[in-house]
């Protein structure tokens, strides 16, 4: 049984199809009208709260309006009434007064046009119509088992004789986990840098934090525009007054990024064919993982891949990289070898605060792939 609107159903047939409710028609728009300025061609609502607001010119607009809002409800009604191949049951439940342009009138009025059969209906007063057509086209002829006279078994779930008493459920895949790694669960996975207090270095007014935010928003967004205007662009941008920066800091943050995104390593990464803030999930091992790339790119060889940590003290070195942030690339890497095989993956992690960059080498990821790890931990 498959539950649908008339929308969704567009494109689908089913061998029965049942219409629940039909007595019903839109809503109207409310108290705005939109009309069409001719001066500037676009559309200016009206606004009239009350029925003593409208004027003739409104009202016209408002009988234009319902009149294609009713076209489209019949057209949806066209789509409804063709998605049955054998059988339509058409239902309705009156509450008060069934109007004459509902769907269920216009199917019982176009029924007795065509001559249906009314008989009473069972289960309650009433009459019921019924259409019947012969089958022009040759019926499907069974193929396989079925032509052969063979039957399979029942499904377990249903149960067999004499009790048909049902079968457990099987087990539910494994759900989504999505990754945080800045969350510092699990002792076991080691701690994570301690992010910078708002308060260090009289910084009361949190511009550290926002320095890394700022770093963030430009990794993210510089790279749809054109190389040449990519630090004009960061620089109006930082030295906009709400950003509190000192003199001379918009044009150092700008320098940074730059040369972050000119990495030669990463320069694909913050080309026109990558993605910013990519979902990916995945099925590795007996576990599916759930991401957002920051940073993302496919290129004919490799994939690179990179991830964004706002506020954290980069590590001096890149093995003092903590164990949360060799899990998270690991997962990413494993989904994106499985999306992309014979594709070389290259993970990177990407520290804001002081725009520096870590390539994570695959020897530190190999033992951290949650397709290969023994015992399996929360990240």
């Amino acid at each position: 049984v498959r539950i649908m609107t008339v929308h969704g159903a567009k494109g689908l047939q089913a061998p029965l199809v049942i219409l629940p409710d039909t007595s019903a028609l839109p809503k109207d728009d409310g108290s705005i009208v939109w009309a069409d300025d001719a001066v500037t061609g676009r559309a200016v609502p009206l606004w009239a709260p009350r029925k003593e607001f409208r004027c003739n010119a409104l009202d016209q607009l408002r009988t234009a309006g319902r009149q294609r809002q009713m076209e489209e409800h019949n057209r949806l009604l066209y789509v409804a009434l063709t998605r049955a191949e054998d059988r339509l049951l058409v239902c309705g439940w009156q509450n008060r007064s069934v109007k004459d342009e509902c769907w269920h009138s216009l199917v019982w009025r176009g029924f007795e046009a065509a001559g249906a059969d009314r008989e009473p209906f069972g289960p309650w007063g009433g009459e019921v119509l019924r259409l019947q057509a012969p089958q022009t086209l040759p019926a499907e002829r069974a193929t396989g088992a079925a032509q052969a006279g063979q039957t399979e078994d029942l499904p377990a779930w249903i149960g067999t004789a004499p009790s048909w008493t049902p079968a457990a459920a099987p087990p539910e895949p494994p759900r989504p986990v999505p990754l945080a790694p800045s969350r510092p669960e699990g002792i076991e996975l080691g701690a994570v840098p301690a992010a910078e207090s708002p308060f260090s270095e009289r910084d009361a007014g949190g511009n550290r934090f926002r320095r890394g935010q700022l770093i963030h928003a430009l990794l993210q967004h510089l790279p749809v525009l054109p190389t040449g205007t990519r630090r004009q662009a960061a620089v109006r941008y930082l030295d906009k007054p709400g950003h509190g920066l000192p003199a001379g800091e918009a044009e150092r943050i700008a320098d940074e990024v730059l040369a972050v995104m000119a990495h030669p390593d990463l320069a694909p990464l913050f080309g026109p064919d990558s993605r910013a803030e990519v979902p990916l999930t995945g099925v590795v091992g007996q576990q599916v993982v759930g991401g957002l790339v920051d940073r993302l790119v496919v290129l004919g060889d490799r994939v690179l891949v990179a991830d964004f940590k706002t506020n954290r003290r980069p590590p001096s070195r890149v093995e003092a990289t903590p164990v949360l942030y060799l899990r998270q690339m690991a997962s990413y890497r494993a989904v994106l070898r499985a999306i992309f095989p014979g594709r070389t993956v290259r993970c990177a992690l990407i520290w804001t605060r002081a725009a520096q960059v870590a390539i994570l080498p695959d020897e530190m990821l190999d033992s951290h792939d949650p397709g290969s790890m023994a015992k399996s931990v929360a990240f």
